[in-house]
């Protein structure tokens, strides 16, 4: 079956749609329906959760390490079904603590290998349910317990000896504690040989019954003795000390050091020569700002950092902080990864913590569960980050659980939603980044990749949608139109280049959608926005209040009507006009070019009568500006050019001109045209048999011709392979043939836009009426009879038809 979550007497067959329900939710489904990835997002609720009931035969099977991580969701469950089934070592250390903290719910325990299970005496002796948990662990077969590092006094001892189900101790004690269970130590076959940690001062151990003790009663039994001392007591005196006990003594003889940071930078020389001052053996006792020190750090973090065991931090239960926290999360790993924590007074309120993505290490979760189980309990932590953070360390988000208050994540792509998607109902903020294709993407269920993000998430939880790159035009439309209504808004990013290239079109995307854009951002910041101003004023005006990360422009192209607006913009760092000599002929070329905004002014369409007005305006510039007017471009007839013989030899030698654009040449005209270099592009207008000529192939196939218009064109010339309306330079066409001929053009070729305008030649009377009914027929020349066209003149003639250009009399 599939896990039913209900709240308020409504089943949902996802929890996502109900905790989107106000309510505490029930759990109904089998052991099968919670997998890791059911049990991560229950845990991460578990405040919402209010049972869990585990229907049919099956139990729920945990590792004790799984155990651990979702001991909030176990402790939900409505009945003992749960198996935990690992290695002694999987059911050892804190997974011991948690077996204890979910006994209720355990079915069976199996040991998966030979055992027995490890627990140190502190742990297992803060059990309530030690015993009930052995005997559920001797049911795999006889596995036991192994106590570590007992520490108590002669009835504590009497227990674990006497208990059938521990079947080794060792510990680390005093001699007092020693001296007093010594006869029992030595009558058990539990505490093996080197099974001993002596661990007192100097003065207990150099006493004589001491030294009797473990050099004599236990001495098989006792595998190290340690020291304990501050950093300050390592003088010559005690070293001597140390060195006259007796030899069975002395061997083992190691010295543990607890003491804050003053102590331990006074003595560092004295503790880093010392051999008895073993790796890992020295503990740091400190406040936060002394151990956060710069000189502390790298006391404990590199000078004494492999005889560091633990550091722990000093301080009053008002003083565990986010910002304390932050604190300690910045320390070097080589002193975080030691962190315990000495807390002064207890919680009972909340404890807000903010954390970025990043913070949420196993290092920082480490920090975290080092915490007393009441302030832990009490951690409130608001995660912020990028979807990639948040999806590098979401394990430890989850391990987090029901500690996790928030999550506002920021440029989430599509595909990071669906990884997220187990966290989904902590987070309050996530923020959409992706290219403008995915998130326009048509789905399975017909809506977009984005509309059903929206409906995954809920429009409230989405902060907005960012572009990374721009889109097509279509594909922002989709994602416009799919937030509508739903108060997310939408913005664009991308590099100052590509935003150049996009903002110098005609069909801008971003000029023709810059007011439903919240910003435009430039992703490389630095760049000038560089654009011809192919957008109006409105457009132009928002797009300088949208940008970020750059806000200032070198305008290219801006037309002369806009010049006005553009000199004093303070958003215009530089520009260049370009208009057509009809529009800057009344411009006052001087006011304008001293301009130190403006770059320069290109004239274009120029005609060759107005070259002279120019360069004579030209030639009255001061030096200074005259650089500015930096191109001329002529472009006119090739009557007007070719008309007198010194008019392109003379533009050619003007150095203002820099390109000439002749319209109107016939083909003959080609051949004069091309001798001058500054000629950059020709129009072509001439008949269909000067075109095909032989003679001509050469002109015909210039480069620099951009265009042909060819008159006399015969049918048969617009079909077959080859024909004209396929050339790509052919850009009219007037054709001119018979009747018949015009009446085999089919519709598809008579509505081809070269075809513009056709001459039909030797129509007869009759076929008049019908020729004047197709509108591409613009002439019609008549060859019939004489009786015919008297008769025509007498009744539909004696009103003229002005497409009927002439009449020839036949026969």
């Amino acid at each position: 079956m599939t896990a039913i979550y209900t709240v308020g007497g409504t089943g949902y067959s996802s929890l996502a749609t109900a905790l989107a329900n106000q309510g505490a939710v029930t759990v109904t489904g089998t052991a099968a329906d919670l997998s890791d990835a059911a049990l991560a997002d229950l845990e991460a609720n578990s405040a919402r959760i209010a049972s869990i009931t585990i229907s049919g035969t099956d139990n729920l099977s945990l590792t004790g390490s799984k155990l651990s991580s979702y001991k909030d969701v176990i402790l939900k469950l409505s009945a003992a079904k749960l198996d935990v089934t690992d290695t002694a070592a999987g059911l050892s250390g804190n997974n011991f603590s948690t077996l204890d903290a979910v006994y209720s719910k355990i079915n069976a325990i199996t040991v998966s290998d030979a055992g027995p299970v490890s627990v140190a005496y502190r742990v297992y002796s803060a059990n309530a349910h030690e015993q009930a948990i052995e005997t559920l662990i001797r049911g795999t077969g006889n596995k036991g317990i192994a106590v570590t590092n007992f520490s108590g006094n002669a009835s504590a001892l009497g227990v674990l000896i006497s208990d059938a189900d521990v079947k080794s101790i060792s510990l680390k004690d005093s001699i007092a504690n020693l001296t007093t269970n010594a006869t029992a130590i030595n009558g058990s076959s539990k505490i093996a040989s080197n099974s001993i940690t002596v661990s007192d001062t100097l003065a207990n151990i150099n006493d004589a019954a001491a030294k009797t003790l473990v050099g004599t009663t236990l001495a098989t039994k006792v595998s190290s003795v340690a020291i304990s001392m501050g950093a300050g007591d390592l003088t010559t005196e005690n070293m001597a000390t140390i060195n006259a006990l007796p030899d069975a003594i002395k061997s083992k003889v190691g010295i543990s050091i607890s003491d804050n940071i003053a102590n331990l930078s006074a003595n560092v020389a004295a503790i880093n020569s010392n051999t008895r001052v073993a790796s890992s053996s020295i503990t740091v006792s400190d406040t936060l700002a002394n151990i956060n020190a710069t000189a502390a750090k790298t006391l404990i973090g590199t000078t004494l950092a492999s005889k560091v065991a633990s550091v722990v931090i000093s301080i009053a239960a008002a003083d565990v902080t986010s910002a304390n926290l932050q604190t300690i999360f910045a320390l070097p790993d080589a002193i975080k990864s030691k962190v315990t924590f000495n807390i002064t007074g207890s919680s009972s309120v909340s404890i807000p913590v903010s954390m970025s993505a990043t913070d949420v290490s196993p290092g920082n979760l480490a920090v975290i569960n080092s915490l007393p189980d009441g302030f832990k309990s009490n951690l409130s932590i608001s995660i912020t980050g990028s979807a990639a953070d948040l999806i590098r360390n979401s394990a430890n988000i989850t391990a987090l659980g029901s500690k996790v208050s928030s999550i506002v994540g920021t440029d989430a792509s599509i595909a990071n939603l669906s990884t997220l998607s187990s966290l989904k109902n902590k987070f309050t903020a996530i923020g959409i980044t992706d290219i403008g294709a995915n998130l326009a993407q048509v789905t399975t269920t017909n809506h977009t990749a984005l509309g059903d993000a929206i409906t995954s998430w809920t429009a409230g939880k989405i902060s907005g949608v960012k572009i990374s790159t721009i889109p097509t035009s279509a594909s922002l439309t989709t994602v416009l139109s799919t937030v509508t209504g739903n108060s997310i808004s939408v913005s664009l990013s991308d590099t100052a280049a590509n935003l150049n290239k996009d903002l110098a079109s005609a069909s801008s995307v971003i000029g023709s959608n810059i007011g439903n854009l919240l910003t435009v951002a430039v992703t490389d910041g630095t760049a000038l926005k560089k654009a011809a101003l192919n957008m109006s004023s409105a457009q132009y005006t928002a797009l300088k209040t949208k940008l970020t990360g750059q806000n200032t422009f070198i305008l290219s192209g801006v037309a002369y009507a806009d010049y006005g607006t553009v000199r004093i913009d303070p958003a215009v760092l530089k520009f260049s006009v370009q208009d057509t000599y009809e529009n800057l002929a009344s411009a006052d070329l001087p006011t304008m070019l001293i301009n130190a905004s403006l770059l320069g002014v290109k004239i274009t369409n120029t005609a060759v009568a107005d070259v002279s007005t120019i360069s004579a305006q030209y030639a009255a510039l001061a030096p200074s500006i005259r650089s500015k007017l930096n191109s001329v471009t002529v472009t006119d007839t090739s009557a007007n050019l070719l008309g007198n013989a010194s008019t392109l030899p003379s533009l050619r030698s003007n150095n203002l001109i820099k390109n000439i654009y002749a319209t109107g040449a016939s083909i003959a005209n080609v051949l004069t045209l091309k001798s001058n270099p500054k000629v950059s592009g020709i129009t072509v207008s001439d008949t269909e048999a000067n075109f095909k000529l032989t003679a001509n192939a050469s002109l015909v196939a210039y480069t620099k011709i951009t265009g042909f218009s060819l008159t006399a064109v015969s049918t048969t010339s617009l079909t077959g392979t080859n024909n004209y309306l396929t050339n790509s330079k052919i850009t009219s066409i007037d054709v001119a043939d018979s009747l018949t001929n015009i009446n085999g053009i089919s519709d598809t070729i008579m509505n081809n836009t070269k075809l513009h305008q056709i001459t039909a030649n030797g129509v007869l009377i009759g076929d008049i009426s019908a020729l004047n009914s197709k509108d591409k027929v613009t002439s019609i020349n008549v060859s019939d009879s004489w009786a015919n066209i008297k008769t025509y003149f007498a009744g539909a003639g004696a009103t003229q038809n002005t497409k009927v250009k002439s009449f020839t009399i036949a026969g």
